[in-house]
């Protein structure tokens, strides 16, 4: 008896040890796992607070004013990389109050944002911080050490974007990758662009342009495309998009690559400059030059 009894204290001993093991690796797991989540989660950083520093240095997207409630709902994800982790290693997050400043919805270095079925609307008025211009999506790197240096990448499908005050899409001092498919997109400025790449007051002069990957599929779009003496575009449209626009009508670009397949269709608004065009219909019936002339490195392809 007395050694049955002892066996069993020992093992009820055991049993209490390991238990209180497992509620510590538990509750080790679980703040592992909630604090990599509240650190790591990339955000659309947007606007400007009432203090005049832009964002309120960190505020949520949902605080920041800058779109409409459904912009800010569930259907914003984060998009992860290959391996499963959140892109982006430290948070995007609006640029502290006198360090950079912007104006719109803007995503800062190596971070990807992703909206779905939403409303994205900009209210800007006035320019804050660094900021030349106006934009609604603004990809960029501040260069202030809050961001990951990296592609930033912007996804939109089936969603209504609208610009009231300048630029739709804005690329500076930073390679982006922007995907647009089925989105309504509208622009009230009538001075504003639909793409704009360029050096700007971030990163170091001469080599602070927007390298841009831009992919249209059953997209409708309009408005200028800009692209300065620095920066690039590689742009495709494909599964029936369209667009009516300028593109690089100063001839200033350092490069732009035009991809279409035979049901995108180009409408010129002006006089336009690309680098290279690969076009799936090689009579270019899918172009309304529309009296104007598309020169492709140089060499107007209509006369």
């Amino acid at each position: 008896m007395k050694t049955i009894s002892k066996r069993w204290i020992k093992n009820a001993v055991a049993i209490v040890v390991m238990l209180a093991l497992c509620g510590s690796m538990f509750f080790t797991m679980s703040y592992a796992k909630s604090h990599a989540q509240a650190s790591d989660m990339p955000q659309m950083s947007q606007g400007s607070d009432s203090s005049g520093g832009p964002g309120g240095g960190g505020a949520p997207p949902d605080q920041s004013g800058s779109s409409d409630s459904n912009s800010q709902s569930g259907d914003q994800q984060n998009t992860q990389d290959s391996n499963g982790q959140q892109s982006g290693q430290p948070p995007a997050k609006p640029e502290d109050s006198g360090n950079s400043g912007q104006s719109g919805n803007s995503i800062e270095g190596k971070n990807s944002v992703t909206i779905n079925d939403c409303e994205l609307t900009d209210d800007n008025t006035t320019l804050n911080g660094q900021s030349t211009t106006y934009k609604n999506i603004f990809l960029y790197q501040s260069m202030s050490g809050d961001a990951a240096d990296g592609q930033a990448e912007f996804t939109a499908t089936n969603s209504d974007i609208t610009t009231n005050k300048g630029d739709t899409l804005y690329v500076t001092n930073t390679t982006a990758s922007i995907n647009l498919k089925n989105n309504t997109i509208t622009n009230n400025d009538s001075e504003g662009n639909f793409l704009r790449a360029q050096a700007d007051s971030w990163g170091s002069s001469g080599s602070n342009g927007g390298n841009v990957t831009l992919t249209m599929t059953k997209q409708k779009a309009s408005g200028n495309i800009v692209i300065d003496s620095i920066s690039t575009l590689d742009m495709t449209m494909k599964s029936g998009s369209s667009y009516t626009g300028t593109i690089n009508g100063d001839n200033s670009t350092k490069s732009i690559k035009l991809t279409l397949d035979k049901k995108s269709k180009i409408k010129l608004t002006g006089d336009s400059y690309v680098t290279s065009l690969d076009d799936a219909d090689t009579d270019y019936s899918n172009i309304d030059f529309n009296g104007y002339t598309l020169y492709v490195n140089g060499t107007a392809i209509n006369k």
